[in-house]
């Protein structure tokens, strides 16, 4: 099973080792700096910040690749969390984490489906 799914395990192994190197270097930025005027304070306190919401959202992305590679392993990748049915070619290419079919996404996002 892995075999059929080794183009998407390569790209998602790929992506995984760019956003862990990405993380590690934001990580490495949040550096408390003291000292300065108000403004310096005031726009090293907004770099942080700016920082520190990459990182959530990095560390997110991270996790849904490691999922990903994970139902690659468990030979339930390319199916829908959701209604079972496959997930498109298309879906995969273009976001290839993806744990929810196209209308199952369509659904999460208004709110009428918990995300899987």
């Amino acid at each position: 099973m892995i075999h059929r799914w080794k183009k998407y395990q390569e790209l998602l192994e790929a992506r995984r080792r760019e956003i862990a190197e990405e993380l590690a270097s934001k990580r490495a930025q949040i550096a408390i700096e003291r000292g300065g005027d108000e403004l310096d304070r005031m726009r090293n306190f907004s770099e942080r910040e700016l920082a520190i919401r990459t990182i959530d959202r990095l560390s997110a992305l991270l996790a849904q690749l490691d999922l990903a590679l994970e139902r690659i392993r468990e030979g339930t990748f390319g199916t829908c969390r959701a209604c079972g049915r496959p997930i498109g070619a298309r879906r995969l290419n273009a976001v290839p984490w993806s744990s929810l079919c196209l209308p199952c996404q369509e659904a999460a996002d208004r709110g009428d489906l918990e995300a899987a």
